[in-house]
């Protein structure tokens, strides 16, 4: 059953201001408390209500002939107040918060603002936009294993974190960088397997996996990887370079006329670093610490992993970008300018055995590849795509190989923080060009 519900004058929201959607359905006595996550059911006394214009869903119990229940969800610490009224009259219960405020007063679920106050939702469950994906690929005897998490993010927010110029973009440039230079290794001095976060171990910068949260910036976060982890490689220098920089900056004719959030090319980004530079900078946790120059300015938040209070709800809308050409600490000890570091060119790398002996002697490399609906749902093995549309071009970084029950891979780092996929990897088929992932290989040399 659909009703419709407006919010009344209690705790600040104003009667009239805002219609809602709801739902009614049964209740599966799952949840130990009232308010609790409706993607694990509802108390008896309670219905799944969807807000028009506010991300996410609730459990609400009705008010209309009873006070509402004060039993909330662990961790919740803001306060349940009869605060919804249905066109008909009918009343129903809200958890009340304060928006802007991150004080964790929702617990696991999060604050969103409606009418000048908060409500807080759960994120809204899309399950059945990805239950057809991972029936397929789980019954067709694939190499990698696929998963629907409890509440998932929707196939177009995936699709707006791919912000990859791919070769066959549109804004794609051409900008015939030299190739390596690197003689490829005979093939019986190729190990069987390698990872670069093991084979480097004073680079702790090759096992930070990152989160560009509501941003198309894979394409920053794939090139400064790189640029840091090779420079590290080559100096000894574990250093954290800024995403923010190369987002915000890298752009016009100098970075292939990249777009910050809007996408962008990340064989442009790495010459870039190499004629201007790039500055440090640390995670959106690293703000105030005084540790860098340009800190990534965006919160990490959960893409395609269910919502927790290390990770929220990432919002509805992509994040923009700007130049600062300055540093945004005030505690950190240079200024921009001085704060540059450049390598010495960028490179493309167009061959397997070229990949394996780059990333044994200098390091990890920056690529792109095409992704696909079926792809957000990694969660083991060695992915192939095997159903769904193509959604977009993504920048990752490629840090090594192996062997999985027959299946040759690559050892990719991504950049939708540590919960999703394989602890934040994933790994690739490998010699077949899979999606692309062998088309578009880049890095720098110091």
């Amino acid at each position: 059953m659909q009703l419709k519900l407006i919010a009344i004058c209690v705790a600040a929201i104003i009667y009239g201001a805002q219609a809602l959607e709801v739902g009614v359905v049964p209740g599966f006595m799952v949840n130990k408390t009232h308010y609790g996550n409706p993607a694990t059911g509802c108390e008896s006394d309670e219905q799944k209500v969807t807000i028009q214009g506010v991300p996410g869903d609730i459990c609400t119990p009705s008010c209309t002939t009873a006070q509402c229940p004060t039993d909330v969800p662990p961790g919740t610490t803001a306060t349940p107040q009869c605060a919804l009224q249905s066109p008909t009259g009918d009343k129903f219960c809200a958890v009340l918060c304060t928006p802007g405020v991150d004080d964790g007063s929702c617990g696991d679920a999060t604050c969103q603002p409606i009418s000048g106050i908060g409500v807080c939702t759960f994120a809204t469950s899309t399950k059945s936009e990805f239950e057809e994906i991972v029936n397929t690929v789980n019954s067709s005897n694939s190499t990698w294993e696929s998963s629907v998490p409890d509440r998932f993010s929707t196939l177009s927010e995936a699709k707006n974190l791919c912000g990859t110029w791919l070769k066959d973009h549109p804004n794609y440039t051409e900008l015939n960088l030299p190739e390596s230079d690197l003689a490829p290794l005979p093939a019986d001095q190729v190990p069987d397997e390698f990872d670069a976060r093991t084979a480097f171990p004073k680079c702790t910068v090759i096992s930070k996996v990152r989160d560009q949260s509501s941003c198309g910036s894979c394409w920053a976060f794939g090139s400064t990887e790189a640029f840091e982890d090779r420079r590290c490689v080559s100096t000894g220098e574990d250093v954290v370079f800024s995403t923010m920089d190369t987002a915000g900056c890298c752009k016009g004719f100098l970075c292939g006329f990249s777009m910050g959030c809007n996408g962008g090319q990340p064989s442009a980004a790495l010459a870039w670093m190499s004629k201007t530079g790039v500055v440090t900078g640390g995670d959106f946790t690293d703000i105030g610490s005084g540790s860098s120059c340009k800190p990534y300015e965006f919160a990490p938040c959960a893409h395609h992993v269910p919502a927790t209070a290390k990770y929220p709800v990432c919002p509805t809308k992509e994040y923009s970008t700007t130049c600062e050409t300055k540093c945004t600490e005030t505690g950190y000890s240079k200024v921009y300018s001085a704060d540059k570091t450049m390598g010495t060119k960028a490179v493309r790398v167009t061959s397997v055995a070229q990949m394996q002996t780059e990333i044994m002697t200098n390091g990890p490399l920056a690529v792109a590849f095409q992704v696909f609906s079926d792809f957000p749902t990694y969660k083991s093995g060695v992915y192939t795509h095997t159903t769904g549309q193509l959604l977009g071009g993504h920048a990752v970084e490629m840090v090594g190989w192996g062997t999985e029950s027959g299946a040759d891979y690559w050892l990719i780092k991504n950049s939708w923080n540590d919960q999703w996929g394989d602890g934040g990897f994933f790994k690739i088929a490998r010699g077949t060009n899979e999606c692309g992932i062998e088309d578009d290989v880049t890095g720098v040399n110091f």
